[in-house]
Parts: structure tokens; C-alpha cells; sequence
């Protein structure tokens, strides 16, 4: 049995735009589980269905990472030319998706070498990893809470595209909790 418990919104002439959608995404949902001998509630938090005003792109650049990549490829450079040449070109992202800004942050390990390079996404306002559903991100990389074996030009590509979908409203991802609560190494100052 699924039960949906739909926060009251009061909408704004200036907010009318905001489709039936985002109204159910901003929804809480509980879940009522039955097993054979006793019932399990799982309650989902609700996640914020804005677009972040902005996001931290966090990537693992350390030489455990880097080493597996062919060639002078770096997914650091590459999603920093990809990203950044996407807000120049007014065909490729929505009007509303400039708003969003994008910061690029370099840790040198996220202690998941084996399947590097890895790539975190985090919503630079509040400091949240965000992962996504398994068509977009799959279980290990959700569990981990990064995107992992970005060594090529094509797994930049569909970065950027989900960075792009998140800024422009089409990809929703779950925020799964404080990154600085992660063991990432960070470059010291």
C-alpha cells in the first residue's frame, strides 16, 4: 500500500509555471511494507526539488585515479571544457539553467582507487551528495555515492549531461547527506 502525503504549496502568480510534477516530487511518500510475521514502515525523506543555485563538482584527480586513464586524459579538464563551453551555447541549455553555477574541486583520493576516476556531484548550497536512480547511476556508484570508471571522453559526455538535467530541471537526484562527512583527501592550502 502506498500512501502520499502532499505538502500544502501556495502557489504565486510569478510561480505558475511549476508543473504538476514537481509538486508531486516535492511530495512525502510513505511506504507501508507487510512482511509475514510483523509490518515495516519505511518513511523516504523529502527531498528539495529546486534547482541548486549551485554545484560542486568534486573529482578525484590522485595518481591511483589518473593512472588509469589513457592517453592525457584527465575528467577534471574534460568536464571543466565540456561544462563550461555547454554555458556559452544558448541552444544547449534552458534560460533558467544559467542560473545555476558550477564549481570544480580536485581531491586527490575518495578511497575507492579501484574504480576510479570518481566523480561526485554535490549541491553547493547545503553541502549534499546528490545520487540518482538506477537508470542513471547504478547500485554501487549510489551506495558509494559517486560515479566511479570515468575514463573516457563518452563517461564525461554523460556527466555533463546529467550536470545539464539537474541545472536545467529534467534529472532529479536524492540528496544522501553531508559530503564532508566522506573521507575524501582534500588538497591542503
Amino acid at each position: 500500500m502506498i500512501l502520499a502525503v502532499v505538502k500544502k504549496t501556495t502557489i504565486s502568480s510569478s510561480a505558475l509555471s511549476i508543473s504538476v510534477m514537481w509538486l508531486l516530487l516535492q511530495s512525502l511518500f510513505v511506504v507501508m511494507l507487510s512482511g509475514s510475521s510483523s509490518k515495516n514502515i519505511l518513511v523516504a525523506k523529502a527531498m528539495t526539488m529546486t534547482t541548486p543555485s549551485s554545484l560542486k563538482i568534486r573529482v578525484c584527480t590522485g595518481s591511483g585515479c589518473l593512472g588509469k586513464c589513457r592517453g592525457g586524459f584527465n575528467p577534471l579538464t574534460s568536464l571543466e571544457k565540456l561544462l563550461i563551453s555547454d554555458d556559452n551555447d544558448n541552444d544547449i541549455i534552458i534560460d533558467n539553467a544559467k542560473d545555476t553555477t558550477i564549481e570544480f574541486e580536485e581531491t586527490f583520493c575518495m578511497n575507492q582507487c579501484k574504480r576510479g576516476p570518481n566523480v561526485r556531484i554535490i549541491n553547493a548550497d547545503n553541502g549534499n551528495v546528490i545520487t540518482f536512480d538506477e537508470s542513471i547511476m547504478n547500485e554501487v556508484e549510489s551506495t558509494r555515492k559517486n560515479f566511479q570508471r570515468i575514463i573516457n571522453e563518452d563517461r564525461v559526455t554523460g556527466l555533463s549531461g546529467i550536470v545539464n538535467g539537474i541545472r536545467d530541471g529534467t534529472v532529479v537526484g536524492v540528496e544522501k547527506g553531508q559530503v564532508d562527512i566522506l573521507n575524501d583527501i582534500m588538497p591542503t592550502i
